[in-house]
């Protein structure tokens, strides 16, 4: 159906487009509407977080995209015969588009910058497209996807479009309203195109030779899926000897903390036994291939710990210093990981001991049998060489 319209108002265009301007002038009733049409949301300043997306239980919105287009353009590039703009929009009470001054948008969203199809003046009125495009990549992205954005527009809807078109395909989005009188927030469903390597999103105005107005604003624009929100996981290992000998049986605990503020999902812990130590056994169902313990935790809630003991013995041979680290990993971005690792140290004093063999009383009478013939045996060849 939008594919018709815009081959009718092309037809409409070349019949009209003959007539002066004045003619389609804007009327007092007109402008009324302007003014009393769609009234802008109030809202803060986007962060990149709508909301508008349910996800599944154990997964929140993840921000893949956002830009407030405050320190660059956001990759984003105009196109088409009347390029869009980035920059910060001229501000001013009213400005002539069709002799008739209209309403200019007051300014953007959040801080100075956005796009706009002109940040100084109306849309170009001349039977041409105005685009601001951008492709992503959505490969490693699942259902649900949402596209969002903020924006103000005054466009004559009656002979000009302005839609959101994704890889070439029918609109998801069409303004319908001539104006709004303030910043509303807009969304999309984009899980059709979950794990497409390959996705140009086009906001594309298209504008008669007929009557044009002030245009489209686009700004703080995000894109969400589900996934495992970000979580600060951390990991802390004790011993209950940090001083044995050899031989000796030493246990260390390892705890680890979700610290939020999202679930964890995927908490794997890696604990590495070291060179003079022996793995004996753990309690919590690790699976020890030497000299790496892996131990799956699965789900940790928010603020929950999970705890493992596990039990070595120190090696005849053992000395000095031996550190065992440990570190923790999970599905989840981790806004800090100085504490995702922790190791204790023992000290080993000696090491393995020579033991000095004992004799009985019946061994010493004969050592002392020994010795005494030894001696005597001994004065009597000093004798017989005298």
């Amino acid at each position: 159906m939008t594919y018709l319209r815009h081959t009718a108002i092309l037809v409409a265009a070349g019949v009209l487009s003959a007539l002066t301007p004045a003619a389609y002038a804007q009327t007092a009733s007109e402008q009324a509407e302007l003014d009393t049409d769609a009234v802008g949301i109030p809202g803060t300043p986007g962060t990149g977080t709508f909301g508008g997306i349910v996800c599944p239980a154990g997964t929140v919105p993840v921000d893949f995209y956002f830009s407030d287009f405050e320190a660059d353009d956001g990759g984003w590039v105009g196109g088409g015969a009347a390029p869009w703009e980035w920059g910060a929009p001229v501000l001013g009470v009213f400005e002539n588009c069709d002799t008739v001054p209209e309403d200019e948008p007051p300014g953007a969203f959040s801080g100075v910058n956005a796009w706009g199809t002109n940040l100084n003046g109306c849309y170009t009125n001349s039977g041409s497209e105005s685009l601001l495009t951008q492709t992503f990549d959505f490969s490693g992205l699942s259902a649900p996807i949402e596209l969002s954005w903020w924006n103000w527009y005054e466009v004559f809807v009656s002979f000009d479009m302005a839609e959101l078109i994704v890889n070439g395909g029918a609109p998801l989005f069409e303004v319908t309203t001539t104006a709004v009188t303030g910043y509303v927030q807009e969304s999309v469903d984009l899980s059709a195109f979950a794990g497409n390597p390959s996705v140009t999103i086009d906001y594309r105005l298209f504008a008669t030779t007929v009557v044009n107005r002030e245009g489209w604003y686009i700004d703080d624009v995000a894109i969400q899926f589900c996934g495992a929100g970000e979580t600060d996981l951390e990991i802390v290992k004790v011993v209950d000897d940090d001083q044995p000998a050899p031989g000796d049986t030493v246990v260390y605990t390892l705890t680890v903390s979700n610290n939020g503020p999202n679930d964890a999902t995927g908490v794997t812990v890696t604990d590495t036994v070291p060179a003079g130590l022996t793995y004996v056994s753990d309690d919590c169902g690790g699976v020890f291939v030497d000299p790496t313990l892996t131990w799956t935790v699965g789900n940790l809630a928010n603020g929950a710990s999970a705890i493992c003991n596990v039990t070595v013995t120190v090696d005849a041979d053992a000395e000095g210093a031996l550190v065992n680290g440990g570190t923790v990993t999970a599905d989840n971005s981790d806004p800090d990981t100085t504490n995702n690792a922790d190791d204790a140290l023992v000290s080993v004093a000696g090491g393995s001991v020579l033991e000095i063999p004992t004799v009985g009383g019946i061994g010493l009478l004969v050592l002392a049998i020994v010795l005494a013939l030894s001696a005597a045996l001994l004065i009597r060849r000093r004798r017989s060489a005298a």
